[in-house]
């Protein structure tokens, strides 16, 4: 291989990798931020515990403590409800999403900390 050529590859991998992940991350959070805004159907579940949630949450959200999620199937409705899911650190929301897409919900979103969701419905 041609090592101009080579070299070019090596440089547009490493882009990739530095700047990749930043941008894919910015067009999930609009993509996310316009579900929010624009979609009535949306449900907000912050999984944190009841404590925390009375502590503070997004306006809109139910409490459906991670450990629950699984029991929860009447309160989420149809499988293909979009769903946005929250806590204190992103950790137990991807639990839930894991936990509900393995249920057959098609339709779930992680939207990390109550911080980050609080931002999105803002606009």
């Amino acid at each position: 291989m041609d090592p101009n050529i080579r070299t070019a590859l090596i440089i547009a991998a490493l882009f990739v990798l530095v700047y990749g992940r930043s941008f894919l991350g910015s067009r999930k959070k609009r993509e996310l931020t316009e579900l929010l805004v624009n979609d009535d159907n949306v449900l907000v579940v912050d999984v944190r515990t009841s404590g925390e949630y009375r502590e503070g949450h997004v306006d809109s959200a139910i409490n459906i403590p991670v450990e629950n999620i699984k029991k929860a199937g009447k309160k989420l409705g149809a499988k293909d409800r979009p769903i946005v899911l929250y806590c204190a650190s992103g950790a137990r929301s991807r639990v839930a999403l894991t936990n509900l897409r393995s249920m057959g919900y098609t339709r779930v979103y992680n939207g990390g900390t109550l911080a980050a969701v609080q931002r999105m419905v803002s606009g």
